[in-house]
């Protein structure tokens, strides 16, 4: 060992190895991590009402954009991943007429895709849009309660996301050239 050189030691944490290993930026702590992942105080609504399947109108225009607008640091094509998945089981239900999916499967699915959004957090820490994300697939996971919610309410409304989301992307954009 080089004089002045520390040797390695497993048992300390070194920047980049491992759990805690690497600089905290971003959310700076586990509790920051916690708060964005836990269960939301309210669920997202859908709907008009509860009997009703009609979803509100204004999930489309400003709740879409809102949410496009918060992401819009996000690259097109990680955001693409996520709407892929959506759109993979927007399929499955759609073709499963003799064995349909249960709601637990659907819910179980939406919470895989808010699982990959906290994995993407984790990796691009010193992004708040990361965070968003996570945030989106929280809230989402966790309002989603079945087939109808899903297929009338949260992937219609994540559609309508997407396309703010290009509009925010080419807005910015376009700032630039100019």
């Amino acid at each position: 060992k080089r004089r002045g050189q520390m040797a390695y030691n497993p048992q300390r944490q070194q920047p980049g190895r491992g759990p805690g290993g690497g600089q905290q930026n971003g959310h700076s702590s586990e509790a920051a991590f916690q708060e964005v992942l836990a269960p939301p105080a309210a669920r997202f609504q859908y709907f008009s009402d509860k009997g009703s399947k009609t979803p509100r109108p204004e999930i489309f225009d400003k709740d879409a954009r809102a949410a496009g607008e918060k992401l819009a640091g996000i690259p097109p094509s990680q955001l693409r991943r996520f709407y892929a998945e959506t759109m993979a089981l927007k399929r499955q239900l759609e073709l499963a007429t003799d064995a349909p999916l249960p709601d637990e499967a659907i819910r179980a699915r939406l919470h895989l895709l808010k699982a990959r959004a906290a994995y993407t957090w984790a990796r691009h820490k010193t992004v708040s849009y990361y965070e968003e994300l996570a945030r989106f697939f929280t809230l989402h996971a966790d309002s989603v309660q079945g087939k109808e919610d899903f297929l009338l309410g949260f992937q219609p409304y994540f559609e309508a996301v997407i396309a703010y989301h290009a509009a925010a992307n080419a807005s910015k954009d376009n700032e630039k050239g100019a």
